[in-house]
């Protein structure tokens, strides 16, 4: 029998402890739910037994319910018969109630066809950030003739911009996490439009198009379309330079500024017109209708048009708590997977940035037009690989659940209010429990890293050589396909942490990648004289050989504990201020 009653505690046998909902990572503070459960009379507590009654089982499945309601309203995400972590962290802010979250309920309204058109548009979105500056990669030595300067001051130009674009996302993202996406995708294509504000505007599109993903799909499904939305950040450095080559060599290296202001606009259209809300502070689920002003002018994909609005969702601002993601460079974990995939971004990064001047000196024959088609493998394994690696990602993560599921039956059937009571008391509420995430998220970076390594390396050395075309052109479909995997694993497990600062993290992440990548490409060219081609990537894919797996196996060996260790504080925050409020609403009935 379970009773709901107006206490916060839960009775199990013949003890009675305290339960307070604890606030998931990352999220705000969540009230605590009342809650008491009776196991029926003829239960026994019988440790080590492998054999339980049936009534055991019904008051294990029970209190196994109601242990996890408190961690997540959304833990039955996936309507799964017996889901011991929760697969959708709550991501609605408190006290508002967005989302009626029931057994059995859907993490989101939206369809899975309405999924797929999202998170496609949030991807052809992200593609403006890398797009916009390797665009003139393969214009690069004709400026530097038409300015009569050289290509290092031409790729201090290429620096500056990396810089303001990973800047610009920490002011972006954080509206995008407090306001809407819908909002804040339009100013950003808008600025876009404009070239001189192109930085500020494009590289905003990456983050929001994370934060997109935390919000319509759980932790088991966004691998897939996480690599979609992954691929705008991939394929800008390879088509951009394939376009801007095409654009150079045929109408003049000015063009290339007209057709990224031309496409800004073809992209802008469809998004004020159709791109719905997806902010589960404002949308709920996908159910809840927004604000007027923030719905798409055609609502073709409004999961809020099918029902009445389930609460009011005219929030005023002064409601809502502040997004700056900055604090968040505070933990280790963060911070390493920030540098392990901002290391590997940077390695990737200056492949496309250095193609037009090498294969130029190796292969004098190409035209501006022909170079910039030997940026097509890299972004074709870019593609595949988006896919590929995504869906492999889903695949782990299901096979690192199922094991850690049958392992925690075990443990409550062994002595459920122990089990109970330890992943309480240990883990304190947190959203994914003693489930290993970084390691489900990471394992396979590591092969990965390997393959951009050796690609790396042999590709500078066969531009060294000035061996058959064959050879570099075969190397970049390695980098493709590493870069995108690798920057897939990393992100999935910065969204899964923080999932309601979605766009932030990736923010974040934009920030670090960026800066590496602006600070590699800086320096590419000085280095390039003084040791040459071959040893160069030699020297990169080194540091990057050892950085990148050292920072991930800290991360997948101390993530746990560091994760368990902020659980704890939310916990003890979450309480002193219940504590307070208690205090100032007792003080006001005096009153």
């Amino acid at each position: 029998m379970v009773a709901f009653g107006s206490g916060k505690e839960i009775k199990t046998g013949s003890r009675t402890r305290q339960v307070v909902r604890r606030p998931a990572l990352g999220h705000d503070p969540v009230p605590a739910r009342s809650l008491r459960v009776k196991p029926p009379p003829e239960t026994e507590a019988r440790s080590g037994n492998s054999h339980l009654k049936t009534s055991d089982a019904e008051c294990i499945e029970t209190c196994r319910v109601l242990q996890l309601s408190t961690r997540s309203p959304n833990f039955m995400s996936e309507q799964t018969p017996h889901p011991p972590v929760p697969d959708a962290p709550s991501t609605v802010v408190p006290p508002q109630p967005l989302t009626a979250e029931s057994p059995g309920t859907p993490f989101s309204a939206f369809t899975k066809r309405e999924k797929w058109i999202i998170v496609v548009m949030s991807g052809l979105a992200g593609i403006f950030s890398p797009i916009s500056g390797a665009i003139y990669f393969p214009a690069i030595p004709t400026l530097a003739k038409e300015f009569n300067t050289t290509i290092s001051l031409i790729n201090l130009t290429v620096t500056v911009y990396m810089i303001a674009q990973g800047v610009s996302p920490v002011i972006w993202a954080p509206l995008a996490d407090r306001y809407g996406r819908r909002p804040v995708y339009i100013a950003c294509l808008s600025l876009l439009a404009v070239s001189i504000f192109q930085s500020s505007g494009s590289a905003s599109t990456i983050a929001l198009s994370g934060g997109v993903v935390s919000d319509v799909a759980t932790p088991a499904e966004r691998g897939g379309y996480l690599g979609i939305t992954t691929l705008g950040a991939m394929l800008g450095p390879c088509l951009g330079p394939i376009i801007g080559g095409v654009l150079a060599g045929q109408l003049g290296w000015r063009w290339i500024f007209w057709f990224m202001c031309i496409l800004t606009g073809a992209c802008l259209i469809p998004m004020v017109l159709f791109f719905p809300e997806t902010l589960r502070l404002v949308v709920g689920d996908g159910s809840i209708a927004p604000p007027t002003w923030n719905r798409p002018l055609i609502p073709i994909i409004a999961p809020w048009r099918k029902a009445p609005p389930q609460v009011d969702s005219e929030f005023t601002a002064t409601k809502r708590r502040s997004m700056n993601p900055l604090p968040l460079f505070r933990n280790l974990d963060v911070l390493l997977t920030l540098l392990s995939g901002g290391s590997a971004y940077a390695v990737f990064m200056t492949v496309p940035a250095v193609i037009s001047a090498l294969f130029q000196d190796a292969y004098p024959y190409l035209t501006e037009t022909k170079i910039g088609l030997c940026f097509l493998p890299i972004g074709i394994s870019a593609i595949i690989g988006g896919f590929v690696s995504g869906r492999v990602a889903d695949r782990v993560y299901k096979a690192e659940r199922a094991k850690y599921d049958a392992a925690r039956k075990l443990r409550l059937e062994a002595d459920i209010e122990k089990a109970l009571r330890e992943e309480e008391d240990e883990w304190a509420g947190d959203q994914f429990a003693g489930f290993p995430i970084e390691r489900a998220r990471l394992q396979l970076t590591l092969p990965y890293i390997a393959l951009m390594v050796l690609s790396a390396i042999g590709f500078g050395w066969c531009l060294k050589a000035k061996v058959s075309i064959a050879g570099p052109l075969a190397l970049e479909v390695g980098l493709g396909w590493s870069g995108i995997a690798i920057m897939n694993g990393y992100q999935l497990l910065l969204i899964d942490l923080y999932p309601k600062q979605g766009s932030s993290v990736i923010a974040l992440n934009n920030v670090v990648r960026c800066t590496l990548g602006a600070i590699l490409i800086a320096i590419i060219d000085p280095i390039l004289k003084v040791i040459g081609t071959g040893w160069t990537f030699v020297l990169f894919g080194v540091i990057l050989g050892i950085a990148a797996p050292l920072m991930t196996f800290i991360v997948m060996w101390r993530g746990p504990k560091w994760r368990k260790e902020r659980a704890k504080k939310s916990r003890h925050e979450a309480e002193r201020e219940q504590r307070t409020q208690l205090q100032d609403g007792t003080a006001s009935s005096a009153t």
